[in-house]
């Protein structure tokens, strides 16, 4: 008997909007192993996004490394902390001291191609993480802004801020945005890390404890929808590249279905939120042509 790739929260979504079938007919990508093409890619990238529970809270982090500081396995990704960009986020050294399962997205910018990594994080030396690898698989670069970065060590630093409500400028960086990250959960299968895209303007921020945004067509797997169907703890992260400042929010979020599940929207309660410096420059940007 073979098991279902996906959970009941995944699968209540899929029958809901009526995309169980393109759900199974994409369910292959679904591997328990690196590709072994992507391999070489995972040891070009400098930018991982995490999700991690710390004290109970559901966080999407960044950590970031020069090119080379991640090498991988078909069955591992191995970190180089030796190698990185900057502090490493408390939280991240938290889940890898725990051994903790956390979700993992890898995105190339400038090629528009991403990969998502879930599995168990550990501490294996004073300068290794190893991320051990339960599920793989590659997106599609639909709503991905391409983009040209620099990853830099001379960014300036910026000491950890931290706050409940959003301030006026926080608020104002989400209206303006093209990009955030979200990480959520189910308690047994694990957490996920997943990229969000489209035109400035698709995340609101109605007030300073509120994001809305809308769920875009995408592979009908619904990980993230179908973890808040069974936990509504989640983790925002809004990277500024213009600005090098990255803002890490931790709260609940909830999901409005209309016009028989095809248009959807996420509504996150702000509990509270960190922000640090991202150690980026931006040099010039593309919108995705297939933003609604």
């Amino acid at each position: 008997m073979s098991i279902d790739p996906f959970h009941e929260g995944e699968r209540r979504v899929q029958q809901r909007v009526g995309e169980m079938r393109e759900a199974d007919r994409n369910s292959p990508m679904i591997a328990a192993q690196i590709p072994a093409g992507a391999i070489p890619f995972l040891q070009q990238q400098s930018l991982l996004i995490l999700a991690v529970l710390d004290r109970g809270a559901m966080w999407c982090l960044p950590i970031v490394g020069k090119a080379g500081w991640m090498s991988a396995s078909r069955d591992a990704i191995y970190l180089d902390l030796g190698q990185t960009i900057g502090p490493v986020d408390e939280r991240i050294l938290s889940a890898a001291a725990d051994r903790q399962l956390v979700g993992g997205v890898v995105l190339d910018f400038a090629t528009r191609r991403r990969l998502r990594v879930n599995g168990r994080l550990e501490r294996a030396s004073d300068n290794l993480m190893v991320l051990s690898v339960a599920e793989a698989y590659p997106n599609c670069p639909k709503y991905i802004t391409q983009r040209a970065l620099v990853w830099s060590p001379d960014a300036p630093t910026l000491s950890l801020q931290e706050g409940e409500s959003l301030t006026r400028q926080q608020r104002d960086a989400f209206g303006k945005t093209d990009i955030f990250f979200i990480a959520t959960q189910h308690p047994e299968r694990g957490l996920d890390a997943s990229h969000r895209g489209g035109n400035p303007g698709f995340i609101l921020s109605p007030n300073d404890r509120t994001l809305r945004f809308p769920d875009y067509v995408g592979n009908s797997l619904f990980n993230t929808l179908g973890n808040l169907e069974i936990d509504a703890r989640v983790g925002i992260l809004l990277p500024d590249f213009n600005s090098g400042v990255a803002l890490a929010i931790t709260g609940t979020a909830s999901v409005s279905y209309e016009d028989q599940g095809r248009t959807r929207w996420t509504t996150v309660t702000v509990q509270c939120w960190t922000e640090r410096r991202l150690p980026v420059m931006e040099k010039a940007r593309q919108l995705s042509p297939f933003n609604p």
